[in-house]
């Protein structure tokens, strides 16, 4: 593609020789990970390398999603299998092995989608909450090079990070963005089922049949993989039901996972708490290293993966009319962040939501998490919430909306994860 990850000096700009393309994320990861293990070299280079690669799959991988009505957005994806198996062929010294068997602990096949939050047009594009995508491919990479290593198949696992329509590379039409006013999030569902109904309904039924679909969403993406669910069940060809691994007609199985999900909170007051909260945690947030840093170089990142993408053909759709729509689209999206969601009873949802988190706090989310630690101190059930709704189960974390993905993401326990990935690697050459 005639571009770096950007680690280390990048080089001086020529028509030969472009200026490299800095991943904030994996930058601040890595800074952040030298701090925890100073004094090891060795680690902290094959922690540059597992993000480079990681940045440069994900920068080959992104597409513009074309739905039937006309409707565009960006997305990209990591694959674990391939993401193991490049790091693999530059540490070992063993050659991979050309006909890998397969792992019998990996029967099933997992993808993963991320939804994110988009205040701007610059936001909602394909490395949205791209945090994510990093903690699922690192905490499962030291397993997928242990599998290469004996001659079996990693696990099937791919992650998706899903921009928006109202996106600089993203296109709206007239009648979607009518349709947004009307009912925000589902019109924006409808559109994110389309696509993940066609990743996952193959030709071959059988390899449907094995999947399960995970649909992450944090804050305002809370809200659009609830919806996207409802709608990917609504079709009768998804299930959140268990199901024997020999039944005939199995279908897709469904889990949807909302952080922070200021849409289904217990708040009655969401139109005055929600923005007033933004505000309060932004600030609180920003104070966090991470984010900082990041949110700092967002504005040139994007510029600079935009101009990458343009060589390929992907380029920016900021017309005049294509303007005003994504504009105007983006505060009826704030605005139905406060009308709340009302999801159909029998759909389920896993929610978690931060303690100190000023969009969605209320006093008897307090009172209840204090309930729970009391009766089960110490415990993970401390951290479960007795059910408010039928089909919703309620968690709590010790975050405010800001920390995640931050320091949530990279605080020891992920950073440990980054750890063993880069000792696996080391091993590899021995």
């Amino acid at each position: 593609m005639g571009m770096e990850s950007g680690f280390g000096k990048p080089n001086i700009e020529t028509k030969e020789n472009p200026e490299e393309i800095a991943f904030p994320h994996g930058e601040e990861a890595v800074r952040l990970f030298e701090k925890e293990y100073p004094g090891n070299p060795e680690l902290v280079e094959k922690a540059k390398e597992i993000f480079e690669i990681f940045f440069k799959q994900e920068m080959e991988n992104i597409q513009i999603f074309k739905s039937k009505e006309g409707v565009e957005f960006p997305y990209t994806k990591i694959n674990l299998t391939e993401l193991a198996k490049k790091l693999y062929k530059e540490n070992s010294k063993e050659p991979l092995k050309e006909n890998l068997e397969k792992n019998i602990e990996h029967s099933s096949i997992e993808k993963k989608f991320i939804f994110g939050s988009f205040l701007t047009t610059r936001a909602g594009q394909a490395f949205t909450f791209t945090e994510e995508a990093i903690h699922q491919a690192t905490m499962n990479l030291p397993r997928a090079l242990d599998d290469l290593k004996n001659g079996q198949e990693p696990k099937d696992l791919e992650v998706y990070t899903l921009g928006s329509p109202t996106n600089l590379l993203g296109k709206m039409t007239p009648e979607f963005f009518d349709g947004l006013k009307e009912d925000s999030f589902r019109n924006m569902g409808r559109v994110y089922a389309e696509l993940i109904r066609g990743k996952i309904l193959v030709a071959d039924k059988e390899k449907s049949a094995k999947i399960s679909v995970e649909l992450f969403g944090i804050s305002m993406g809370a809200g659009l993989a609830a919806m996207t669910g409802e709608k990917l069940l609504e079709t009768g060809e998804f299930t959140q039901e268990p199901q024997p691994i020999d039944k005939k007609d199995r279908k897709p199985f469904v889990q949807i996972r909302a952080e922070v999900p200021v849409t289904l909170s217990r708040s009655k007051m969401k139109k005055i708490q929600i923005p007033t909260g933004f505000i309060i945690d932004m600030i609180r947030g920003l104070g966090n290293p991470y984010t900082k840093n990041v949110v700092g170089r967002d504005k040139k990142f994007i510029e600079q993966t935009n101009a990458e993408l343009a060589k390929r053909g992907i380029h920016e759709n900021m017309s005049p009319e294509q303007k005003e729509m994504k504009e105007k689209s983006i505060p009826r999206l704030i605005l139905a962040l406060g009308k709340g969601l009302e999801l159909k009873p029998e759909t389920k949802v896993d929610e978690v939501y931060g303690l100190r988190d000023s969009t969605t706090w209320t006093p008897s989310l307090k009172k209840d998490a204090k309930t729970q630690e009391e009766k089960n101190p110490e415990t993970l059930g401390s951290k479960i919430l007795p059910r408010v709704k039928e089909n919703s189960r309620t968690s709590v974390v010790n975050a405010s909306h800001m920390d995640i993905p931050g320091s949530q993401f990279f605080r020891g326990s992920e950073l440990r994860r980054i750890k063993v990935a880069t000792e696996k690697l080391i091993e590899l050459k021995k």
